[in-house]
C-alpha cells in the first residue's frame, strides 16, 4: 500500500500545471484517491471506475497533446481490484461511448455527470478572486485569476450542455448556486469604493470584475435561469455607476486626500511648556518615527493612580492632542495619555500609558 501512494504521489506531481485541462486533471486524482478508500465489491466502486474514465477523457479532449500515461497506469491499478465480471463490463461499455454522448436530456450519464461535475468544480465554488488589492502583486495575481475564470467559462460555454439537463439541474442543487444576498454584497462593495480611502479598497473592484465573470458564466450556461440573469445584470450596473479601474483608484485618492476633514484639533486646557516637553519626549521614545506638529494639553493637572487593592499610588497621568505627521505625509490625531509611575519614593520620567488615533486634515492642525 505504501509503495502505491508513493507512485500515486510521483504520479501527480509529473501533471503540467499550464495545461487547459488542469482541472479535469485535478479532478481525476482526486477521484484515484476515492477509489483507493472504496471496498471494490461495493456498486460504487464501479461507477468510481466510470466517473474516473471520463475525467481521464475530458483530459484528452481538452488537451490532445496532455501525456497521461502517469493517469493510464493510476487507472489500471485501480481497475485490476475490480472483480473479473466488472472488467468484461468494463470492455464491453467501452463500445458504448458514442452512445452515452447522445443520451437525451434527464437520463442519466456518468460521462456527461463528470463534465459537469468538473464544470461545478472549477466555475461556481467561489468567486475568481484571491483578495484584496494594494500592491502590484496583488493585481497582478487577482487579473491572472480572472483571465484564467474567462478562459475556463468560454471552454464550458462551447459545449453547449443543454441547461435543463439533468446533470446540469443536480448540480445547482448540489452546489448551493443561487443569488442570496447579491444586492446586499453589491451595496457594501460600492459604499466601500466611494467612502473608502485604503489602498486595499482597490480590491473590491477586483472582486467586482470576478463577480461579473461568476454571473456571466452562469447566465450563459443557464440561459433559462432569469435570476442568474438579474444578477449578472445587476453586477454590471453596478461597475457602469463607478467606471472604470482608474477611475476607482481616482475615488480612493480623493478619499484619502479628504479623510479627517472633520476633524478638528481640541483646543489646549491650559499652557506648559514643560509639560508638553515630557509629552514629547514619551512619544518619540515610541520610535514610530512621525514628526510631532501641535501638544494641545488636555489636562489641567495630575491624576493619581492607586493600587485597586490596597490603595497604594501607583503613578499619575496627564492627557494631551498631540497631532504628527508620518512618513507617508498623512496627518494623525492621537489622544495620548502619559504616566509617571511612582516607586514609593519619587515619580520616574513620564511614558505613554495610553492612546487612540484618527486621521485629521493636516489643515485642521491648529
Amino acid at each position: 500500500m505504501l509503495a502505491l501512494v508513493l507512485t500515486q504521489l510521483a504520479y501527480s506531481q509529473s501533471d503540467s500545471a499550464s495545461s487547459p485541462a488542469l482541472a479535469s486533471v485535478k479532478s481525476f486524482w482526486k477521484q484515484i484517491d476515492k477509489l483507493k478508500a472504496m471496498d471494490e465489491g461495493s456498486a460504487s466502486f464501479k461507477s468510481g471506475i466510470q466517473l474516473a474514465e471520463s475525467y481521464q477523457k475530458s483530459v484528452k479532449k481538452q488537451d490532445p497533446a496532455f501525456n497521461t500515461a502517469n493517469m493510464d497506469k493510476a487507472l489500471d491499478l485501480q481497475r485490476a481490484r475490480m472483480p473479473q465480471s466488472n472488467n468484461v463490463a468494463r470492455n464491453n461499455s467501452q463500445s458504448e461511448e458514442g452512445n452515452r454522448a447522445s443520451s437525451p436530456k434527464g437520463k442519466y450519464d456518468p460521462g456527461r455527470e463528470a463534465v459537469v461535475v468538473e464544470m461545478f468544480d472549477s466555475l461556481f465554488t467561489r468567486h475568481p478572486y484571491t483578495g484584496p488589492s494594494g500592491t502590484d502583486a496583488d493585481d497582478a495575481r487577482n487579473a491572472s485569476e480572472l483571465q484564467n475564470y474567462r478562459q475556463t467559462a468560454s471552454r464550458y460555454i462551447a459545449m453547449n450542455i443543454p441547461p435543463d439537463d439533468r446533470a446540469m439541474t443536480d448540480g445547482i442543487r448540489s452546489s448551493g448556486l443561487d443569488t442570496t444576498g447579491i444586492t446586499e454584497n453589491l451595496y457594501a462593495m460600492s459604499k466601500a469604493l466611494r467612502s473608502g480611502w485604503e489602498d486595499k479598497t482597490i480590491g473590491e473592484y477586483d472582486h467586482l470584475l470576478a463577480m461579473e465573470a461568476y454571473w456571466s458564466a452562469a447566465a450563459t450556461l443557464f440561459h433559462n435561469r432569469s435570476d442568474f440573469s438579474a444578477a449578472h445584470h445587476q453586477v454590471r450596473d453596478t461597475l457602469t455607476s463607478i467606471g472604470s479601474r482608474d477611475n476607482a483608484k481616482a475615488m480612493i485618492a480623493r478619499n484619502k486626500l479628504n479623510r479627517g476633514g472633520n476633524v478638528s484639533m481640541p483646543a489646549a486646557v491650559r499652557k506648559d511648556a514643560t509639560m508638553e516637553q515630557e509629552f514629547r519626549t514619551a512619544f518619540m521614545n515610541e520610535g514610530w518615527n512621525e514628526s510631532i506638529l501641535k501638544i494641545n494639553i488636555l489636562s489641567n493637572e495630575w491624576t493619581v493612580v492607586r493600587n485597586n487593592v490596597t490603595g497604594a499610588i501607583t503613578g499619575r497621568t496627564q492627557t494631551a492632542a498631540i497631532a504628527a505627521r508620518n512618513q507617508k505625509g498623512e496627518c494623525i490625531l492621537y489622544t495620548y495619555t502619559i504616566m509617571q509611575e511612582f516607586d514609593g519614593s519619587r515619580y520616574l520620567p513620564a511614558k505613554r500609558y495610553s492612546h487612540d488615533a484618527t486621521y485629521i486634515a493636516c489643515a485642521n492642525v491648529k
